[in-house]
């Protein structure tokens, strides 16, 4: 199973990639070629013990905008055994909103206040 993360990513966000994974892992790694990730597991024919096995997490990082493809390639000693494959898109990144300070019935109160004296003053000045 193949998980993104965040699950509707922007431009902004970091992203992580995990799979689950489960045998006597020989080698594995990621690579990328364009909007394309390989994720490869090559697992043993043998195991001595119980296999192992677990989530693995890969690290995709900022991407830009756009489509991309993430395949879960699993092979046991160079022979192919399984492939999953998800696709996910990267939205914009959100323009940074302005966040005004809430007041609340007491702030809003002495906003009101200061206002209106501030007003009082001004008219009587232009008069």
């Amino acid at each position: 199973m193949i998980t993104v993360a965040p699950s509707v990513p922007s431009s902004n966000d970091s992203i992580v990639v995990s799979v689950q994974w489960r045998g006597c892992v020989l080698d594995r790694g990621i690579d990328r070629a364009g909007s394309v990730f390989n994720i490869h597991y090559n697992y043993s024919n043998i195991c001595y013990a119980t296999a192992p096995g677990g989530t693995a997490t890969f690290e995709l990082g900022q991407l830009p905008t756009g489509g991309y493809t993430v395949n879960y390639i699993q092979t046991v000693t160079g022979n192919l055994v399984g492939q999953e494959t998800t696709s996910f898109e990267v939205g914009a990144a959100d323009a940074q909103a302005f966040a005004a300070p809430a007041l609340g019935p007491i702030g809003l109160g002495i906003l009101a206040a200061a206002l209106a004296s501030i007003a009082l003053r001004s008219r009587r000045r232009s008069s």
